[in-house]
């Protein structure tokens, strides 16, 4: 199956970062479980308004459950960092992937097991591909 391009997701507030980074961790969690994660001063209602934009923006979705929302991740994390790092690439790097990743590498960014992952990973894909 050839893989498919992910709609444009909305740039993330360090908040809502959080969160995600909270719910990713939990698989899911309550508004008062994502609010116990937070800072102290945020109020129920702050974080319920916080989760309500992240469902607006597709990186969230709940459900309920009697009488509590169960709010989960609808984009995974590797997902959401590509859309970052596109952002990255186009206001940074001019569009070109390749300065990215150079920095990446040559700023000792990635240690070698990751290094070694992403080689493995890239050959799974252009194996992935050729098969198509």
């Amino acid at each position: 199956m050839a893989a498919r391009r992910k709609k444009h997701l909305p740039e993330l507030s360090p908040l809502e970062a959080k969160v995600m980074e909270i719910l990713w961790s939990a698989g899911e969690a309550t508004a008062d479980e994502v609010r116990q994660g937070l800072p102290a001063d945020l109020t129920d209602s702050s974080v319920r308004t916080l989760l309500r934009r992240l469902e607006q923006k597709s990186y969230v979705t709940h459900e309920r459950e009697r009488k509590r929302f169960i709010f989960r991740a609808a984009v995974e994390r590797p997902t959401a960092a590509a859309a970052v790092a596109r952002r990255i690439v186009k206001s940074i790097c001019g569009g070109a992937v390749e300065s990215l990743l150079i920095g990446m590498v040559e700023s000792r960014m990635l240690s070698r097991k990751e290094l070694d992952a992403a080689r493995k990973r890239l050959a799974q894909l252009e194996s992935e591909a050729r098969d198509d």
